[in-house]
C-alpha cells in the first residue's frame, strides 16, 4: 500500500525555518514555531506534509545555517554542528 504526502509549496518551508530561527534565537518557548505548523495544518495543508517538510534534512540545514549566521554566540558553528533538536 502507497501512502501518498503532499507537501506544502516551498514558500511554506521558508515560513517555518523564520519562525524557527527566530525561536531559537529568541523564544525558547518556541511559540512561533508551534503556531506556524498548525496555522498550516488549519489551514488545509496535510498534517504529516506539514511535518515531513518540518523533520527534512534539507529543512534542518537552512535552519541551521540561518541560526549560525544571524546568531551573536561564538560558537555557534559548533554548537549547531548537530542535528537540530526540540528537546
Amino acid at each position: 500500500m502507497n501512502y501518498i504526502i503532499k507537501l506544502p509549496p516551498k514558500s511554506k518551508r521558508d515560513d517555518i525555518i523564520d519562525a524557527w530561527v527566530n525561536d531559537v534565537l529568541h523564544d525558547h518557548d518556541y511559540s512561533r514555531l508551534r503556531n506556524t505548523l498548525n496555522n498550516l495544518i488549519e489551514s488545509g495543508f496535510n498534517r504529516d506534509g506539514v511535518m515531513f517538510m518540518f523533520l527534512h534534512r534539507t529543512t534542518h540545514e537552512i535552519a541551521r545555517k540561518k541560526i549560525v549566521q544571524q546568531s551573536r554566540y561564538e560558537l555557534a558553528e559548533i554548537a549547531f554542528s548537530n542535528p537540530i533538536s526540540l528537546n
